[in-house]
């Protein structure tokens, strides 16, 4: 049952939970239907498409009347603030005003679109829904470094106008439905996209302690997966049936199972694309450092030791992060402004 569940959600399979075996009427399991459209009342405004036929509608039943026609000026400013979240620059707006084309607004509206900033501005939406953020959250708000790569996967997938079931699945099982796609590797950074308990899962030496942060970790992702593909809560199935929307408190537990096997890591996009990167960094590297020894020679200058200790060639090449463990003497890498490597409540004999 609960490989059923999760394979519906991956290929968009409409649901229909219940504890009792029962097809309960909720709104957001419902196939999607075209209303009629209600005939247009002359008596307030010309109705130019269906919409304006439901608005009037409206308007006629709380006796209200339409706002006035908006103006071309006032038009690109709503435009560019919905669709962009900033004004429009002013030779923008002076073109749009003076431009005669009858097709004006509705290029104007391809034109934004378009732009790679309305994937930055709508991503936000479901990088909300997503929990999305690029430090752990709790008490240890560590920074998550590479939690950009399913930012900007959002952002690309919004651009490219990307099929929402194939949204939803590359997110939900990306990495199992397709493993050699990099894009379906990085979009299940949705399932750990969420706050993580740090203390409660690494840190902590309490056994209990640690099973209650797993426990709601993978309620964490539960809740957001349904949330997201279903419209519903499920985390009162937790510790009831739920009592609004019909799902058995079994459901629940299996729906957990199907993510107990994850887990929070780092992993690689791509395993080639890693190593040719690695090579070549390699390459660069070797040839920058020759160059540098090759030009500090020339010029009489010492080598730093510093830089040496901070992986470098003496002359500068050295980078932040790289330093010597003073408990064991050994070249080590790690962000330097946590507690890293060192685990609390061991005391020096």
């Amino acid at each position: 049952m609960h490989r059923f569940l999760v394979l519906a959600l991956a290929f968009g399979i409409p649901l229909a939970f219940s504890a009792r075996g029962e097809t309960e009427d909720i709104w957001s399991l419902q196939p999607v239907k075209r209303p009629k459209v209600p005939k247009p009342d002359g008596s307030l405004t010309e109705t130019r498409n269906p919409i304006d036929a439901f608005v009037q509608k409206r308007l006629v039943a709380n006796k209200l009347k339409p706002s006035p026609e908006a103006n071309q000026r006032t038009l690109i400013r709503r435009l560019s603030f919905d669709l962009h979240g900033l004004p429009p620059k002013p030779e923008a707006v002076e073109a749009f005003v003076a431009s005669k084309d009858p097709k004006a607004y509705e290029k104007l509206v391809d034109e934004l679109l378009d732009s790679p900033h309305y994937g930055e501005r709508f991503a936000r939406h479901w990088l909300d829904i997503a929990h999305y953020a690029d430090t752990h959250g709790f008490e240890r708000d560590k920074l998550r470094p590479n939690a950009w790569h399913y930012r900007d996967y959002v952002i690309q997938s919004f651009n490219e106008d990307k099929p929402y079931d194939r949204f939803m699945q590359e997110q939900i099982a990306g990495d199992a439905l397709w493993p050699d796609d990099k894009d379906a590797i990085v979009a299940t950074g949705f399932l750990a996209a969420g706050p993580w308990d740090f203390v409660g899962q690494v840190e902590t030496k309490s056994p209990v302690l640690r099973r209650s942060a797993r426990a709601l970790d993978l309620d964490d992702m539960v809740t957001q997966v349904m949330t997201a593909a279903t419209a519903m809560t499920i985390n009162c199935a937790r510790c009831h049936d739920h009592k609004l929307d019909g799902i058995p408190q079994e459901d629940y537990y299996r729906l957990m199972a199907v993510f107990a096997g994850l887990k929070r890591e780092k992993r690689k996009i791509s395993g080639p694309a890693l190593k040719k990167f690695n090579a070549e960094k390699k390459r660069l590297g070797d040839a920058i450092d020759k160059t540098q020894f090759a030009i500090g020679e020339l010029q009489g200058q010492g080598v730093d030791l510093a830089d040496l200790v901070g992986g470098g060639n003496g002359f500068g090449s050295g980078r932040k992060g790289i330093g010597l463990d003073a408990r064991t003497g050994k070249m080590q890498e790690r962000n330097f402004g946590d507690l890293g490597n060192v685990k609390p409540g061991n005391y020096a004999k």
